[in-house]
């Protein structure tokens, strides 16, 4: 970690040659939930999700952004909202090589592995911006990377989008996190329980969250008063 070379957002699309640094961190930091979901090691977690997840960069109605200290991918926010037309996914459901992968890893995983993709996915309505998921490497956390990436997609919602507000979910056990969004202007809208999820993650009440974007300069004005994730 090089304290003195300052952080670059960029985007992802633009860097693919990242794709498995990309991954990795993600995995890394969600590992309570993906160890919850299957009994696999991260490394295979790893390409598992390398190999049904459609690839997450630029397209219509998402934008991937990541964190870079360096040539190191250190943070990432995958921002996505809404979109009258259908899109052609990427990767189509016959392409993933199934029978390879039940082979390799066992067909209950990849099964429940795919579910539990499926569970955490959401469709944002008109007029919002969805952030999936926000990601920071261990070893660079409380350097106020977070803040950067939210400041970025709250920019980008704002400027090209014209989106009425930001939205996410969070555990209630997430209480780091949901301190930092209350920082960054985010309210919790709604909670739920859901038994699903509680059977797959062990993460049984997840809380709304929303940031309207005309209170966008209060979030500017919030980083600086707060610099620190």
């Amino acid at each position: 970690m090089n304290l003195t070379t300052p952080i670059q957002i960029v985007d992802y699309d633009d860097h693919n040659q990242h794709q498995l640094a990309v991954r990795t961190l993600i995995v890394h930091s969600f590992a309570a939930k993906f160890e919850a979901l299957v009994p696999l090691a991260p490394t295979e977690i790893v390409d598992l999700l390398g190999a049904i997840w459609v690839e997450q960069g630029n397209s219509l109605s998402s934008r991937q952004f990541i964190a870079m200290d360096g040539n190191q991918v250190v943070g990432v926010l995958y921002l996505k909202w809404y979109l009258k037309k259908k899109l052609h996914i990427k990767k189509e459901i016959h392409q993933i090589p199934f029978r390879k992968l039940c082979k390799q890893y066992g067909l209950r995983n990849v099964f429940t592995f795919m579910v539990g993709m499926i569970a955490l996915d959401y469709k944002p309505g008109p007029q919002e911006c969805y952030i999936e998921h926000l990601a920071v490497a261990t070893s660079h956390r409380k350097r106020g990377i977070a803040r950067q990436l939210l400041i970025t997609a709250q920019k980008f919602a704002k400027q090209r989008l014209h989106c009425e507000y930001t939205s996410l979910h969070v555990s209630s056990k997430n209480t780091p996190a949901i301190h930092l969004y209350n920082q960054m202007n985010f309210r919790g809208k709604s909670s739920h329980t859901s038994p699903f999820r509680k059977f797959l993650f062990r993460e049984p009440e997840w809380i709304f969250m929303i940031s309207p974007i005309s209170d966008i300069e209060e979030v500017f004005h919030c980083s600086n008063i707060y610099p620190l994730d």
